[in-house]
């Protein structure tokens, strides 16, 4: 939806504005029940990462990562 929209961005390498997201969804499996924020914010962040070496305007969670792996 944001891609279609096409707003500049002039600093951007791309010329306009995208969206990538990093998600892990406490208790199954990228971070236990009771885990510090740190390591819950650090596991996000990773999921980020990847969702933008895959492209722009990506969603990567940790659930994919593990049905990727099996």
């Amino acid at each position: 939806a944001v891609e279609g929209l096409g707003l500049s961005h002039p600093r951007s390498v791309h010329g306009r504005i995208t969206c990538s997201f990093g998600g892990i969804q406490v208790g199954t499996g990228g971070v236990e029940p009771g885990a510090a924020w740190a390591e819950i914010v650090e596991r996000a962040d990773e999921m980020l990462s990847m969702a933008k070496e895959q492209g722009r305007n990506r969603v990567m969670t940790w659930d994919e990562i593990r049905d990727e792996a099996a």
